[in-house]
């Protein structure tokens, strides 16, 4: 859902520019925190030498302490959204219990002899910034957890602190990072966030969007832009903040606001409908999910089944690698939970910018090019034969298909497919099972794209996974902010790569799904269409907007359009003929 109004009266208000990593629009007054050491008031001063065992003292009951909130705040979470999404004050709870920083305190106490307030504040900022140089953007997201467990420790040492979160009236919360404690105590006063600091993946995000509050991080020099008491629009279809804004701009989006609440109400209609053009065509529309939670989310916008599980998520939820036993009743549930339709499981993609606490990693230079998906599988053979065995097990409850990521050369095929023969083998003989499971090789390397037809001979359906096929095509970093407008989809060698696949597919008679961030972005769904996709997998709440569009366009104006957009020489021109030909319809269709 997209809205696409160019806000001609902004311009007369004070606008910045961020990341939304939540969305939707709200409009309050601001409520500022912010959370560092000056605030807190933290100045450095000697102690004597009889004065460090009690300075330890207070150390250890405010970590206690600190124990007790985080425990309660795990307990919290659990109940009202689940056992993932608490998992992340569990992780607290091992920092606080972690060696290495409660040495560095004690150690620097004694050498220094200075108030403990001092000491932890220091070994906090040298932890965070140690994980923020990191490479990997997962531990780089890991030093606000930090910075968070610091700041919770000295709140319980100062005798003067402040409870973070008590407005009495409706407020935008302004901070210079999003962090998870102040997230998770989001009551109905706060209607969403504005930060300096943040990532899409951090642990803060994932609460805001599990809570659907919206939120936009990456909000440059905001904090200095705003005080408590301002009033602040945030817009998070088009990322903005808008600060102090003008009467005519706050009378324009109360209309957007009414807008967006029928937009979601009519979208919620559209999820009862079949996904069928006006003449005639018949597409599918999966969705993609990360937890057993998200199937209850794809029932209600009326998926056709589960086109992209990343299991991945689920084994980064946990301390401990899953066994067998644990894998095959979460693999289990999902198939029955989705009442016959398809189910396809991606086997675990870990590496680069997702890994396990408790999977040892080699440090790389270039980690996207790397040892990752299908790479480590292949090395990992216990592991990989576990999870198969897991989910073949899991096959028998419903229409499971396994997706093998990250394919590169029709060897990795070749050996993926004799291990999940030799599980197959096994499970049979042990447990008499029938075992009938499509496998499918995921798209998202470009030298898989030049030796498709080899590789359509050896799988049973294909899934571009446009997320990495993008930017291993553009040689762009996706999670890199310098590089980030040079992520283009599209850009002509994308849209040629996508019709290359559908065309080798559909030579091959084989299936093809898109599962990347393209499926459910309303803009390229016609132009997808007429790239030949027929099967789209998506977030679950962007299915009603796609099903929408498709509903009001005949299959044959999307395939004109996609015909003029493959003669195009270069982006601009692609921006313009859209702009021309696809935004008009769109606000007619959808009413952005």
């Amino acid at each position: 859902m997209r809205i696409m109004s160019a806000h001609k009266n902004i311009s007369r208000s004070k606008t910045l520019k961020g990341v939304t990593v939540s969305p939707g629009i709200e409009m309050a007054k601001v409520w500022k925190i912010v959370e560092n050491s000056d605030e807190m008031r933290i100045k450095p001063h000697s102690i004597d030498e009889s004065d460090i065992d009690r300075e330890l003292s207070r150390f250890n009951r405010a970590i206690k302490t600190s124990h007790e909130q985080l425990d309660a705040l795990y307990k919290m979470v659990e109940k009202r959204l689940g056992a993932k999404e608490a998992g992340i004050f569990k992780s607290h709870m091992l920092i606080l219990d972690d060696p290495h920083f409660l040495t560095s305190v004690k150690e620097l106490l004694k050498s220094e002899k200075k108030n403990i307030e001092h000491i932890i504040n220091e070994v906090i900022k040298k932890f965070s910034l140690m994980f923020s140089m990191l490479d990997d953007n997962l531990m780089r997201e890991r030093s606000a957890d930090i910075r968070d467990v610091g700041q919770r420790v000295l709140k319980n040492l100062l005798t003067d602190r402040q409870t973070i979160l008590e407005p009495n009236e409706k407020v935008i919360i302004v901070a210079n990072e999003l962090i998870p404690s102040i997230t998770v105590k989001a009551s109905d006063n706060i209607l969403g966030f504005a930060v300096e600091r943040g990532e899409m993946m951090s642990h803060a995000s994932i609460l805001a969007r599990s809570l659907n509050i919206p939120a936009i991080v990456g909000v440059e020099n905001i904090c200095s832009e705003v005080s408590t008491g301002d009033t602040i629009i945030i817009d998070g279809t088009n990322s903005l903040v808008i600060v102090n804004p003008a009467s005519k701009v706050i009378a324009e989006y109360k209309r957007i606001q009414i807008e967006y609440c029928v937009i979601k109400d009519d979208m919620k209609t559209a999820a009862k409908m079949p996904s069928v053009t006006t003449d005639g065509e018949q597409i599918k529309l999966l969705a993609n999910i990360n937890k057993v939670s998200d199937i209850e989310l794809a029932r209600q916008y009326n998926a056709c089944g589960i086109g992209l599980f990343r299991t991945e998520f689920f084994f980064m939820s946990g301390d401990k690698m899953p066994g067998e036993e644990e894998q095959y009743a979460m693999y289990r549930r999902i198939v029955q939970d989705a009442g016959g339709n398809e189910v396809t499981i991606r086997v675990l993609d870990i590496g680069a910018d997702k890994t396990l606490s408790y999977f040892a990693m080699p440090q790389e230079l270039n980690p996207q090019l790397g040892w990752r998906g299908i790479r480590i599988l292949l090395s990992e053979l216990s592991l990989f034969k576990t999870q198969i065995r897991a989910i073949l097990r899991a096959s028998v409850h419903g229409r499971v298909k396994l997706l093998l990521p990250m394919i590169s050369s029709v060897s990795e095929i070749i050996e993926a497919r004799d291990i999940i023969e030799e599980a197959k083998f096994e499970l049979q003989s042990r447990m008499q099972l029938e075992i009938n499971v499509e496998i499918g090789a995921m798209i998202e390397v470009p030298a898989a794209v030049f030796i498709l037809d080899e590789i359509c001979r050896r799988v049973d359906f294909l899934s571009i996974g446009t997320n990495d096929l993008i930017q291993y095509l553009l040689a762009v970093d996706r999670n890199n902010s310098r590089v980030a407008n040079f992520y283009e989809p599209l850009h002509p060698a994308v849209m040629n790569v996508i019709k290359m696949i559908s065309d080798t597919a559909a030579r091959n008679k084989k299936e093809v799904v898109l599962c990347g961030e393209l499926a459910g972005d309303t803009l390229f769904t016609m132009i997808l269409l007429g790239l030949g996709v027929r099967k789209l997998s998506m977030n679950p709440t962007a299915i009603p907007g796609v099903r929408k569009v498709i509903r009001s366009i005949p299959l044959a104006k999307c395939v004109e359009i996609a015909r003029d957009i493959l003669k195009l020489p270069c982006m601009h021109e692609s921006k313009k003929y859209l702009k021309e030909n696809v935004f008009p319809f769109l606000d007619h269709t959808i009413g952005n």
